[in-house]
């Protein structure tokens, strides 16, 4: 018999940049480490050709000037991993609901952001605090769906969108 690998093994957040949405500005954190102080028609232009990492892609979107894309919310991933938690819909307030202090300016919230990601992760990942066992039934339901944060919550399972049974249907929902 394998043992499957440490939690912190199989935590595979998404390969994907950061975006914060201001009033008149956004960063956007790219793969690499660099933040980019950008004006909202250019961040508008490059969620258009990559999937950014966020909170509340509805607002976001408002503050760019354009209509829904295609985003890791990371509403939805603290909804998941935290069905019943209250969480105020705002970058500062998903980074401080999942324990990190709060940040002291746009560059922390950037950063806070992927440390919520992993926190996130993490927490699908230990065993000690998934007390659902349907929990990879739906999230393979929603995965198969094509919920953005899919593949990294079945990584963080410790399991594979390719290993999804073909006849659960919405077993789980």
């Amino acid at each position: 018999m394998t043992l499957p690998a440490p939690a912190s093994q199989r935590i595979a957040p998404p390969t994907a940049p950061v975006l914060v949405a201001r009033l008149t500005e956004a960063l956007w954190l790219t793969p690499d480490g660099e933040i980019d102080r950008v004006r909202p028609e250019e961040a508008a232009r490059r969620v258009a050709a990559r999937a950014p990492l966020l909170v509340h892609m509805p607002a976001t979107a408002r503050r760019l000037g354009r209509g829904p894309f295609v985003a890791y919310d990371l509403l939805e991933l603290f909804a998941f991993v935290h069905p019943a938690r209250f969480c105020l819909p705002t970058p500062r307030g998903v980074i401080q609901a999942v324990g990190l202090p709060a940040p002291a300016d746009a560059e922390g919230e950037v950063l806070g952001l992927l440390q919520a990601t992993q926190r996130l992760l993490a927490a699908l990942g230990d065993p000690a605090r998934r007390p659902d066992a349907d929990i990879a039934r739906i999230a393979w339901t929603m995965t198969r769906a094509g919920w953005s944060w899919g593949p990294a919550v079945l990584a963080a399972l410790g399991r594979s969108p390719s290993e999804m049974p073909a006849s659960q249907g919405g077993a789980g929902l």
